[in-house]
């Protein structure tokens, strides 16, 4: 289908003909690009996701990117024949969410090669380089004012999925670690997945894990672990204004 190479946009003097060449025909049109790049990194997405739980194999092309990043766009914007012109990111959009998502992306892909570099044998230089960590979300900073209620609700419960996102994106690499840590190895790796598990139930359901202490038994904190990352597989399978209304 050609999806991975549907590189960077042209500028927006761009005509039909250049799109053309530069695309292919069938590409010409902004929301079949579009579409192309979303339905590409959705894909990179689930396989990287996957590949920590599979030996660290994955199936897409995890080299250098060709497919451009989807835009940070209104879908009612992808008209005609013409090119895309992403907003900033600072600028709340149909998509803010998915590309605030996808920037977990490139440290994972960077964590997974680093594993296969080494014949898939995850390490504790490894884990101590990774770059996964929980990020402010982008929607914690835009301004609000002027905003109807809806508009206000939706950009809260996302800046509140991503950062769920990111509690999660990092605890799935640290559980990996939790065996082992609780006998002794990976120390580091251990003590943030039971932090990133304590961050994510605080931000999900505030005040059910208050006063915790570091002096839980090593089977709770297992435990702890495990129950959050339950919620998550819940929480996380749908849109943010649905899965994350909680009083």
């Amino acid at each position: 289908m050609g999806l991975h190479k549907l590189g960077s946009e042209l500028p927006e003097s761009a005509t039909a003909r250049e799109l053309s060449q530069a695309f292919g025909h069938k590409w010409t049109r902004a929301d079949r690009r579009e579409t192309g790049r979303r339905v590409w990194w959705l894909l990179l997405e689930l396989d990287l996701n996957a590949s920590p739980e599979h030996d660290f194999l994955y199936s897409a092309d995890i080299g250098e990117r060709v497919c451009a990043m989807p835009a940070n766009v209104n879908d009612d914007e992808l008209r005609g024949q013409v090119s895309i012109a992403s907003r900033p990111i600072t600028e709340h959009t149909d998509m803010t969410f998915i590309c605030s998502r996808l920037t977990f992306l490139g440290p994972l892909k960077r964590f997974v090669k680093a594993v296969n570099q080494v014949g898939g044998r995850l390490t504790e230089a490894i884990m101590e380089k990774t770059e996964i960590q929980p990020v402010t979300p982008t929607q914690d900073s835009l301004p609000m004012q002027g905003m109807d209620a809806s508009s206000m609700k939706q950009i809260t419960a996302e800046a509140r999925a991503i950062k769920c996102y990111g509690y999660s994106a990092a605890l799935r690499l640290h559980r990996l670690c939790l065996a082992p840590s609780l006998h002794g190895s990976f120390p580091l790796a251990g003590d943030q997945g039971i932090s990133f598990s304590v961050d994510t139930l605080n931000t999900l359901l505030p005040g059910t894990v208050y006063g915790y202490h570091q002096e839980f038994d090593d089977p709770l904190q297992a435990l702890l672990q495990g129950t959050n990352l339950n919620i998550l597989e819940n929480f996380l399978l749908y849109p943010p204004q649905s899965a994350f209304e909680i009083d």
